[in-house]
C-alpha cells in the first residue's frame, strides 16, 4: 500500500468523471495546499454529468446543461488542471506520460473509466452508436433528426442493445424526443430493447426490474430478453435465436471493459480488463490506487462485485480522499467498505423508480421519484460548485426539462382526436 511522505509531496489523480474529480475535491478538503499538490489530469476541460446524459441525447437539456466546465469548479481551489491525454504510466518511475510531456507524482490515483466493450460482435462496432460521451449524445440527436426529416411519416425503426440503466434510461425517451422536434410530421417509432440475460436491469432486484419493464411496455417499447446480439449489418441485427430485426438507428449500450488498453503493466486484471485492488483500493506496494470502472472489487459482505455506477464512484473517491489524509499524516488507514442505499433510474418523462436499501427495504416510483433525483442532482452540484453557480446549474438543467415537456405534451395533445362534448 502507498504512502505520502513529506511535505508538497504531489497527488496526480487521473480522470474528472465522478471518481477522480470528487477525490481530488476530497484531498482539497482534508489536506489542503499547503500540505499537497493535487494535479488533476483529463482529455476534457468539463466534468460530464453522465446519469442525465440521456437527456442531452433525447434533446431534453442543453450540452452545456450537463458538461461542467472544470475552470468553475476549480477556480476556489488550490488544485491545478493539466489537460492532456494519457498515453503511457511508468510505475516505476512514478511518472506519467502524457501526450503534453512527462508528469511525475508521488502518489497517483486512476480514474480513467472504461471503453465500451462491443464483445467481438461482428459490425456492431462499425454500425451502432455507443453512449457515454457528449460526443455520443450528439450522434443520436444527429440521427434522429436525420431519420425524421428522410422519412416523413414512416415509423422509425430504434433498438437499443443493452438493458441494463442506460439503455434503460434511454429507450424509454426515444418517442417523446421525436415529439419534440416532429412538428406534426412524425410521432411514430418502434422501440426495442434487446438484454442477453433474463431480465432488465439484472443488478437490481426482480420486483424493480419489472416495474421498469412494466413502464416501458405502456409506452410501447417491446423488450427482447434471453437474446443476444450474434451479427449486425447496416439494417437489421441478427439474435441469437436466429430472428432479424431491422433497424434505423442501432444503439449499444450493452457494456464497458479495459480489455483495450493496459493502463498499469503488471497489474492483475480480471476478465473485463479491470484492475484488482486490495482493500485500500490500492495496487500492491507502489503509491498507484485505483478507483470506479476501472477498479475490480469484491464486495466481502456480498461476494460480489461492487456495481460500476456513479455512484460507487462517488463512495469510493470520498472513502479514498479521506484514507489518502490519513496516510499522509500517519495515521492507521482504514479499510474500504462499500455502503450502498439503494438505486435510482428514471423511467421515461419525468417519472422514476427508487429501489431504497437501507435504512429500510423500499420501492418509491412515480413523479415524486423523479423530484427525488433532481433533489440528488442539486446536491451533487452544491457539492462540486460554489452555492450560486451550483444553483445556476441547476435551474438550467430544470428549465430544459420543463421546457422539452412543455412541447411533448403539446405534441401529444394535438395527436388526440377532439373529444365530444359531454
Amino acid at each position: 500500500m502507498g504512502t505520502i511522505n513529506g511535505s508538497r509531496s504531489r497527488i496526480v489523480v487521473l480522470g474528472a468523471g465522478f471518481g477522480g474529480l470528487n477525490c481530488a475535491l476530497g484531498l482539497e478538503r482534508h489536506l489542503g495546499a499547503e500540505e499537497v499538490e493535487v494535479v488533476l489530469v483529463d482529455t476534457h476541460p468539463y466534468h460530464l454529468l453522465t446519469p442525465a446524459l440521456y437527456l442531452a441525447g433525447t434533446g431534453e437539456t442543453a450540452n452545456r446543461a450537463v458538461c461542467i466546465p472544470l475552470s468553475e469548479i476549480l477556480k476556489t481551489t488550490g488544485i491545478r488542471f493539466q489537460r492532456g491525454t494519457v498515453e503511457s504510466i511508468d510505475r516505476d518511475r512514478h511518472e506519467v506520460l502524457l501526450d503534453s510531456g512527462p508528469l511525475s507524482y508521488d502518489t497517483l490515483v486512476v480514474a480513467l473509466g472504461n471503453n465500451t466493450d462491443y464483445f467481438g460482435i461482428p459490425g456492431l462496432r462499425e454500425h451502432a452508436i455507443p453512449f457515454k460521451s457528449i460526443y455520443d449524445a450528439g450522434h443520436l440527436r444527429h440521427r434522429l433528426k436525420e431519420e425524421l426529416d428522410e422519412r416523413r411519416n414512416a415509423p422509425i425503426k430504434i433498438v437499443v442493445g443493452g438493458g441494463g440503466f442506460t439503455g434503460a434510461e434511454l429507450v424509454g425517451e426515444l418517442a417523446p424526443a421525436l415529439k419534440l422536434w416532429g412538428d406534426g410530421r412524425q410521432t411514430a417509432t418502434q422501440n426495442t430493447i434487446i438484454e442477453a440475460g433474463a431480465r432488465l436491469l439484472p443488478t437490481l432486484g426482480a420486483k424493480v426490474s419489472e416495474r421498469v419493464s412494466d413502464r416501458l411496455r405502456r409506452h410501447d417499447v417491446s423488450i427482447r430478453v434471453d437474446s443476444m446480439i450474434k451479427s449486425v449489418s447496416n439494417v437489421s441485427v441478427e439474435l441469437s435465436s436466429g430472428e432479424r430485426l431491422a433497424y434505423d438507428i442501432l444503439l449499444w449500450t450493452g457494456g464497458v471493459s479495459g480489455r483495450d488498453r493496459d493502463w498499469l503493466p503488471g497489474a492483475a486484471r480480471d476478465h473485463k480488463g479491470n484492475y484488482f485492488v486490495d482493500r485500500w483500493l490500492s495496487l500492491p506496494d507502489d503509491g498507484c490506487f485505483v478507483l470506479g470502472d476501472m477498479a475490480a472489487f469484491t464486495d466481502p459482505r456480498t461476494g460480489k462485485p461492487v456495481p460500476a455506477t456513479a455512484q460507487t464512484a462517488l463512495e469510493q473517491a470520498r472513502y479514498l480522499s479521506a484514507n489518502l489524509a490519513r496516510l499522509h499524516f500517519e495515521w492507521t488507514p482504514h479499510p474500504y467498505r462499500p455502503r450502498h442505499n439503494g438505486f435510482l433510474i428514471p423511467v421515461i418523462r419525468r417519472y422514476a423508480i427508487i429501489d431504497l436499501t437501507a435504512p429500510a427495504r423500499a420501492i418509491i416510483s412515480g413523479r415524486i421519484a423523479f423530484w427525488v433525483f433532481e433533489a440528488l442532482m442539486l446536491r451533487y452540484l452544491l457539492g462540486i460548485l460554489p452555492a450560486r453557480k451550483a444553483w445556476g446549474h441547476w435551474r438550467a438543467w430544470l428549465r430544459g426539462l420543463n421546457e422539452a415537456q412543455t412541447k411533448i405534451d403539446s405534441a401529444i395533445d394535438e395527436e388526440r382526436p377532439e373529444e365530444e362534448a359531454a
